[in-house]
């Protein structure tokens, strides 16, 4: 996203370009007119993108309407879902405007990603047992204070759009790796 960006800065420089002839001004036009149709074909695969990020974020579904069913979380483990709720919320700092400007996209998915996965907990929390609701309470509690001291410091040492999206890309970014190797989690025996 962050390439798009500085391409659409570097388009605007060209809109501002005056030359002199009128068909280099007509062949500016029509380049630049081809480059902003790329660019909304761009745009239609961050849609593409958010719409199989959604179904990414529901893919637990079933898991979840099994433990309605059951009353119970039987053998499931809340690790992966408590690995989104810290990712998600990672990539919703990361893409405010005090961050990283025009990220959009990246905000709405990760908004929906967050909700979804507060509502997979509240679930888990309802039909775990004290012990495993304690665990969770313990982890969202870890990752609420972590998540704090990150915009803590990177509002208080980082002043700048560049370092931001820098520090908080890579946080952002080891996160999701954790993301996806939380679940297996459910191959270490307990």
């Amino acid at each position: 996203m962050a390439e798009i960006i500085v391409f659409y800065d570097f388009l605007q420089f060209l809109g501002n370009l005056n030359f002199v002839t009128e068909p280099k001004r007509y062949k500016r036009k029509t380049y630049i007119r081809s480059i902003l149709i790329s660019l909304s074909n761009l745009f239609q695969f961050g849609h593409a993108g958010n719409i199989i990020a959604l179904i990414l974020f529901l893919s637990p579904l079933p898991t979840f309407l099994k433990i309605v069913r059951a009353k119970s979380v039987q053998a499931y483990r809340p690790d992966p879902y408590v690995a989104t709720i810290l990712n998600c919320g990672m990539w919703m700092f990361y893409s405010l405007p005090i961050v990283h400007p025009d990220s959009l996209l990246v905000f709405t998915i990760n908004c929906a990603g967050f909700t979804i996965e507060l509502v997979f907990i509240t679930i888990f929390l309802t039909y775990s047992t004290w012990g495993g609701r304690k665990k969770i309470i313990i982890v969202l509690v870890m990752e609420a204070l972590f998540a704090a001291a990150v915009v803590v410091v990177t509002l208080m040492c980082f002043h700048t759009y560049a370092s931001r999206s820098l520090v908080v890309g890579m946080v952002c970014v080891f996160f999701n790796i954790l993301m996806y190797a939380a679940p297996l989690t459910v191959m270490v025996r307990k």
